[in-house]
């Protein structure tokens, strides 16, 4: 994890296999241990082995 600013952070995720998706497909992560679920728009090309996402705090 990387802090960005003071209300941004930056997780970047490897993948054990390419990622199938289509462009502006989203998808959804939950924060471990919480109800807390926040959907993610994919804007990387189809295929990718890692994800980015930029995280407001």
């Amino acid at each position: 994890m990387k802090v960005l600013s003071d209300s941004a952070i930056e997780r970047v995720v490897a993948l054990g296999e390419p990622l199938g998706f289509l462009r502006g497909q989203c998808v959804s992560s939950q924060v471990r241990g919480t109800t807390i679920v926040s959907a993610y728009s994919v804007s990387a090309e189809p295929g990718c082995v890692g994800g980015r996402f930029v995280i407001r705090n």
